[in-house]
């Protein structure tokens, strides 16, 4: 006989709006998102394009509320994003982030990448 799991939490998709990535330095990323400060989330996609003719790299950091960026919380260093497409990169980011941690990004080109995607937050 086959039975039913049962869902205990509900979630809920936030979009994270498409972002041009301006920033060329850690010290100048862009906020792409800060989750809220209760509940877990977690990505359910990410993706990037490059909207011009030549390689791009993009770096992804998770700061957690409080720290500040750095090596210890980049997830993605320096990824190369190829001249004119689109990539899904949520399987490259990990799931799970803390409440209220900064999801920052920075590019190799000034204007080439845009980054965007949806959360689940689950209550």
């Amino acid at each position: 006989m086959r039975t039913e799991i049962q869902r205990t939490r509900e979630s809920r998709l936030i979009p994270i709006p498409a972002l041009s990535v301006t920033a060329t330095t850690s010290g100048a990323a862009q906020t792409l998102h800060t989750l809220a400060a209760h509940g877990l989330q977690t990505i359910d996609s990410m993706h990037v394009r490059n909207t011009t003719g030549t390689a791009a790299t993009l770096t992804f950091h998770a700061i957690p509320s409080g720290d500040s960026i750095g090596d210890a919380n980049e997830l993605l260093p320096l990824y190369n994003v190829p001249a004119n497409t689109a990539l899904r990169i949520d399987g490259l980011l990990g799931k799970a982030f803390a409440a209220s941690t900064a999801l920052k990004v920075f590019s190799g080109t000034n204007g080439a990448l845009l980054v965007w995607g949806t959360l689940e937050q689950w209550t």
